[in-house]
């Protein structure tokens, strides 16, 4: 399974930030304050080039939160491009927690439909 520090690794200086929700698909972004040329697009094709040490990955979606400047915004509260991915391989991956939830789940009876 790839882990966050891998691919904190393998985006380098790319991203300014890397993140993975519960779902298992990573966040990168990329904040602005002048645009320079860049886009969105951009941004996605310099994080797939350098996601392609870590074979596998699949881009979900890409795009730009654009909003006014406030000194001492996070990342994700300022202006920045983002890139969200994941490892379709590794999606569903059932970890021990998931397995005795489930059979749990079916000793008080619960079914699948």
């Amino acid at each position: 399974m790839t882990t966050l520090k891998q691919v904190r690794e393998a985006l380098d200086s790319t991203a300014d930030s890397v993140g993975k929700n519960r779902e298992g698909c990573f966040t990168a972004r990329r904040g602005f304050f002048y645009r320079h040329g860049m886009t969105a697009e951009k941004f996605r094709a310099a994080v797939e080039a350098r996601l392609a040490k870590l074979q596998g990955a699949e881009i979900i979606d890409c795009g730009e939160h654009y909003t006014a400047f406030s000194g001492g915004a996070s990342l994700a509260r300022s202006s920045h491009w983002w890139v969200t991915f994941h490892f379709p391989d590794e999606q569903f991956a059932v970890t021990e927690v998931d397995r005795k939830e489930y059979e749990d789940a079916l000793r008080e009876g619960w079914t699948l439909s």
